[in-house]
């Protein structure tokens, strides 16, 4: 909280007026008149840390609401981790939603580790949460950051994933064509890393999904050009393509 620490007058003052702002639904307003406090307030001793942090995610919030997307990650990285996973969660479900991969993927723009590895969480979360006709499609936003970061094997994991969750669809024409470009990809993706490195875990539960019998009967999938071994008596398997 405040405590004894006074504001600068004129901090009050842009506080009041982007409060003001904010009540009439002018996020430009908002946005620049929070940045305005931040600057009368800088290298001021002893600013409570509340105030400052409620100035960093309203310019956030406004930049988002405005759609400068640039500006809004700038924002969330003065956030502390708790709120600034809040904020990458909201901030990537918005990218999703309008299809802005350029932005999404931009290595340059998520440059932070630990925010990049909360947007791997948060697109993770809601390709858990999706279905196959989601929309967005998660499958391919997550598959898209990960190659745009090199991180093949998660790539292929992923694509692999989408494989056998399509196992569980009806077998008509769209969602076995779809299958067919996911193993596709899964398969190429590895093409970007060493045979050595051709492989991935998963969990045995997955592995037993994977293997059983898709509706209507029909043979066992396979993974790519090469086949998992027998689940074994552990939690996870080794897949990997030979």
């Amino acid at each position: 909280g405040r405590g004894d620490f006074a504001l600068p007058p004129l901090c009050e003052y842009y506080i009041h007026a982007k409060d003001v702002a904010h009540n009439h639904e002018r996020p430009e307003l908002v946005r620049r008149l929070a940045r305005e406090a931040l600057r009368v307030v800088e290298g001021e001793q002893n600013v409570p840390r509340d105030v400052v942090e409620g100035l960093w995610a309203d310019v956030f919030g406004a930049c988002l609401r405005q759609k400068e997307y640039a500006e809004a990650y700038e924002a969330m990285v003065r956030l502390p981790a708790p709120r600034q996973y809040v904020c990458v969660r909201v901030l990537v479900a918005r990218l999703a939603a309008e299809s802005r991969l350029d932005v999404l993927c931009n290595v340059e723009l998520w440059r932070h580790a630990p925010i990049t590895e909360a947007a791997v969480a948060a697109l993770r979360e809601k390709v858990r949460a999706s279905t196959v006709q989601s929309t967005p499609d998660y499958f391919s936003v997550l598959y898209t950051f990960y190659m745009a970061r090199r991180r093949y094997r998660d790539a292929a994991r992923l694509m692999y994933s989408l494989v056998r969750r399509l196992l569980h669809e009806p077998p008509t024409r769209p969602y076995l064509q779809r299958q067919a470009d996911a193993l596709v990809l899964t398969l190429n993706t590895f093409d970007l890393v060493s045979h050595e490195d051709a492989w991935f875990v998963v969990e045995k539960a997955e592995v037993a999904a994977h293997y059983a019998a898709p509706p209507g009967g029909g043979n066992e999938p396979m993974v790519g050009a090469g086949q998992a071994a027998r689940a074994p008596a552990d939690s996870k398997e080794r897949v990997q393509v030979v």
